[in-house]
């Protein structure tokens, strides 16, 4: 388990929170992101999250919450990059899209 995509997103979400001396620290947990407590362990957050799927990577739905129960979603790299806090989102016809 412990060379699965899975179990290697939780441990790096872990370290960008945790370890000060990892250089994504300063976007993370240096600036107040943290993970929700139950999933200090892997197997809570393998029962909330499942399986990685191929092509995703762990992503925040609201980037200004930490990693917890219903902020967290394996997406792809469009919709991370859609989902970044320094977007531009334009709504026409009630349709979001992102402004590059």
């Amino acid at each position: 388990m412990r060379s699965s995509s899975t179990y290697k997103s939780w441990a790096e979400m872990k370290q960008r929170c945790s370890n000060k001396n990892k250089w994504q620290f300063k976007y993370y947990g240096g600036n107040g992101i943290t993970y929700y407590s139950d999933w200090e362990s892997f197997e809570p957050f393998f029962a909330h999250m499942g399986i990685r799927p191929k092509g995703t990577t762990l992503d925040r739905i609201d980037g200004a919450r930490g990693y917890e129960p219903g902020n967290c979603r394996w997406a792809t790299k469009i919709e991370q990059m859609n989902n970044m806090v320094t977007n531009h989102i334009l709504v026409i016809d009630r349709q979001k899209m992102t402004l590059s």
